[in-house]
């Protein structure tokens, strides 16, 4: 009673011993399981623009766990990282693990946006005719163009007589 026993098995023999030192012994293990998960505080979400040209970007280094700690002993700690980030918002999972197996873990979310500004190519200058007995000239055509490093890019033209 009030011993204190450490993780695994350990085997306990009890003796009885009377006024004429006769003896009698017995034994019985006391089994301690770990059962606690470790504890792990994810370093601070990350926030980065594209790489240029890219619509996304390549991090190598997410930072380093603010705590990781356990009532035993921590083995290993490590990120599931991609490595490379899409545009929008990423959940990385940290996880922890002890000694005996046990396992915590902590979401990190890295947030990549793009802000390079779309390229827009506009025609050169149109001239054109009125409509025969018109004070206007419809139907005159032309085309911009535009490219983004992120794909698909909305034109829209707006103009003012």
């Amino acid at each position: 009673p009030g011993s204190f026993f450490p993780v695994g098995t350990t085997t306990v023999t009890c003796t009885a011993t009377d006024v004429h030192q006769n003896t009698a012994t017995c034994a019985f293990e006391v089994r301690v399981d770990d059962t606690e998960a470790p504890t792990i505080v994810c370093p601070p979400n990350v926030a980065q623009p594209t790489t240029p040209g890219a619509c996304g970007r390549t991090l190598a280094y997410l930072g380093t766990p603010f705590e990781v700690a356990d009532n035993c002993q921590v083995s290993t700690y490590s990120a599931a990282s991609p490595g490379y980030f899409p545009v929008g918002e990423t959940e990385v999972v940290w996880t922890v693990s002890d000694i005996h197996g046990n396992t915590g873990s902590c979401v990190q979310t890295v947030r990549i946006f793009d802000n390079q500004l779309p390229v827009v190519q506009c025609p050169a200058a149109l001239e054109t005719s009125l409509d025969e007995g018109s004070c206007e000239a419809s139907n005159v055509a032309f085309a911009a163009t535009a490219s983004d490093n992120c794909g698909v890019v909305t034109l829209s033209y707006d103009h003012e007589p």
